[in-house]
């Protein structure tokens, strides 16, 4: 895991990105910005890091996005774009494929403007209970959608108190007419608040600790994944995919100088680090369990060495 605050202008991103170790052959993943809630009064723990970390369990790099708040709703939302530009312009170094904003309340209000109105769009939106209308002098989300909005993920509960599900019901109408994909999840039951709705964020509230509105996490993650982009892989080399060359044992291309010489210009620890327990070994499967490479860099290996031993 890399986690590193990201200063922005006034406020920070919090990472949340896991490693690409070559044993699990990842190139890139889907990437998910997190905006937690608060009536932009205060950014809610409870909508932060265990979301993070719940997309975290499905392969996905997450971002928490710690907003200004106590100066009003647009203030937060500037934050939002700021955030979206600079995710955006760092998806090779965060190694992104594609970019879901999700947002709780106040903060899905945060990530629509954002969709919306922003420079840098995402992808697509998760919006949990959101405010959609009750900041009457911010970003206006049900007039500005239009045939350019990203597809949406809604969930709400029937019994919310806080934010009503008709929010919720305007926003789907509105995508509808505008025909814009979404798919949506209203629960019968729970407060408002439940944010991934286990045990870690229930603060000992029955209410919110509620299984059924728990399962709204891997549908979303089952969405991303069907609707919005996968985590990609490297394709493996394997063993058929290697010159005829290599299929030889180290301990044979020793005692050519070029063949060392090439061996060494592209994977100068090879040899040192082989040499006594593994000079037996096949030349291409030692590099192929050892070397982080790609089929070009191991055929131009090949070629330098079939020249070294014509020479």
């Amino acid at each position: 895991m890399i986690s590193k605050r990201i200063k922005l202008t006034n406020a920070y991103i919090d990472t949340y990105l896991l490693e690409n170790y070559k044993e699990l052959s990842i190139s890139k993943r889907p990437g998910v910005l997190v905006c937690p809630g608060g009536a932009f009064a205060f950014c809610s723990n409870r909508e932060s890091e265990q979301v993070a970390i719940a997309f975290n369990n499905a392969g996905f790099n997450a971002f928490v996005l710690k907003y200004t708040v106590g100066k009003g709703s647009d203030a937060a939302i500037n934050d939002g774009f700021e955030a979206l530009d600079y995710i955006t312009s760092h998806k090779d170094e965060f190694t992104l494929n594609k970019i879901i904003i999700c947002g709780f309340s106040a903060g899905a209000h945060l990530a629509a403007a954002a969709s919306i109105y922003g420079k840098n769009k995402p992808d697509g939106m998760i919006l949990v209970y959101p405010a959609i209308t009750e900041f009457k002098d911010s970003y206006d989300i049900l007039k500005g959608i239009n045939a350019s909005t990203p597809k949406a993920f809604i969930v709400h509960t029937f019994s919310d108190a806080t934010v009503s599900v008709g929010q919720s019901l305007m926003l789907m109408q509105r995508l509808y007419e505008n025909n814009i994909e979404f798919e949506s999840h209203i629960y019968r039951a729970g407060d408002h608040g439940f944010s991934v709705a286990n045990k870690a964020v229930s603060a000992g509230n029955p209410k919110i600790y509620d299984l059924s509105c728990s399962t709204w996490v891997s549908m979303a993650i089952r969405w991303i994944s069907d609707a919005i982009g996968d985590i990609e892989f490297i394709k493996k080399i394997e063993k058929d995919d290697l010159p005829p060359i290599l299929l030889k044992p180290l301990k044979e291309f020793l005692d050519n100088p070029g063949c060392v010489e090439a061996i060494n210009r592209y994977f100068p620890n090879l040899i040192k680090d082989n040499i006594e327990k593994f000079s037996n070994f096949l030349l291409g499967m030692i590099i192929l369990y050892t070397e982080k490479t790609t089929l070009d860099q191991i055929n131009l290996l090949a070629n330098e060495i079939s020249q070294a031993i014509k020479n």
